[in-house]
């Protein structure tokens, strides 16, 4: 049966509970005070209702999108228009404890100022309900830049650009920053994305650690640039991806990478030999460490909550990337300097 789908204010839980027949009423009850919490409440009384329709993001105009449902949902799923009437290919995933979902498009976001967007969420009671609305794009698009070449950027990697719960597991000791770097085109006029982290100073590359290399290049359009991550595309930190997206915008003259997002479901099973633990022995260590666990089912909460939670969704943010001083130098564990395995 549908219902209808409730969206809440920002982290208010919008539930409605049908108050019980009494003999006497004197005084009718006072509303709800805004600055308190909802009274708890069963979620079998509750509607179906969203507690989040923004993403938990410092961006002023984030291109990923996130819905958060003040009960638990079964299942979760998105739609994206390109602002033509065609639907946007999607990288979607859970957040701990499954409360949320998050999605970010595998293709150029376009040069509009909105575009519509749709979620579908589902119960374990069988009730499901839909949410249209309007997802704002950030200004800054145009030409692409005449002759790009080999871009590469400095990727911060403070505090703040770590937006899920779970993202520090991606990177576990970070680095500073990352770099990213945009190849040259191919003849679909497509471009390698290849990532490498930095030493202690957070500019220069850490020649001591091979780099990564997308396995699906990035493409560009009006300067926003944009790639698919697919199953066994190595991460900064090691770690393997089952799915992902990387979402960003150029500058006029390709001095900086504005609005860059990545956003990736993190493969426990085939991270293993990275991490040197099964996904269950990761997962019970997360939560150590963390004070909950990260980790989520593989599937995309479309499909709802069937498998092991043996995946982690991470989201890394950063409102600009300026350009680095140098390129990124490829590098292998095989090509590493000798000299790096006696540090």
């Amino acid at each position: 049966m549908a219902t209808a789908l409730r969206a809440a204010p920002r982290f208010a839980l919008a539930l409605l509970l049908a108050a019980p027949a009494a003999a006497c009423r004197p005084d009718p009850p006072l509303p709800p005070d805004p600055d308190e919490p909802t009274p708890a409440a069963t979620c079998a009384e509750a509607p179906l209702t969203l507690s989040r329709t923004e993403a938990d993001s410092a961006l002023e105009a984030p291109p990923w999108l996130q819905v958060c449902t003040a009960c638990p949902a079964e299942s979760i799923g998105f739609e994206l228009e390109n602002g033509n009437g065609a639907s946007l290919p999607l990288a979607t995933g859970w957040t701990p404890n499954r409360d949320c979902a998050v999605a970010l498009a595998t293709d150029p976001l376009p040069a509009r100022p909105d575009i519509p967007a749709r979620v579908e969420v589902s119960d374990d009671a069988g009730r499901e309900g839909a949410l249209d609305f309007e997802l704002p794009l950030a200004d800054g698009r145009g030409a692409d830049p005449v002759d790009l070449g080999v871009a590469t950027w400095l990727v911060p990697l403070d505090p703040g650009a770590l937006r899920l719960p779970g993202s520090t597991v991606l990177l576990g000791d970070p680095p500073p920053a990352v770099l990213v770097s945009l190849g040259p085109a191919d003849s679909e006029a497509r471009r390698e994305v290849t990532f490498a982290p930095t030493r202690g100073d957070g500019v220069t590359q850490d020649l001591c650690a091979p780099t990564t290399t997308l396995a699906e290049p990035a493409s560009l359009l009006s300067r926003q640039v944009a790639t698919p991550i697919v199953g066994d595309d190595p991460l900064p930190g090691g770690l393997l991806a089952e799915r992902g997206a990387l979402q960003g915008r150029l500058t006029e003259e390709a001095d900086a990478i504005e609005d860059l997002v990545l956003l990736a479901v993190v493969d426990l099973v085939a991270s293993e030999a990275v991490t040197g633990l099964s996904p269950q022995e990761a997962c019970s260590t997360w939560n150590d460490a963390l004070g909950f666990d990260p980790c989520i089912p593989c599937g995309p909460p479309s499909e709802g909550l069937a498998g092991l939670p043996a995946c982690v969704t991470v989201v890394i943010e950063t409102a600009r990337a300026e350009a680095a001083p140098a390129p990124i130098v490829p590098l292998t564990a095989e090509t590493i300097p000798p000299n790096c395995r006696s540090l």
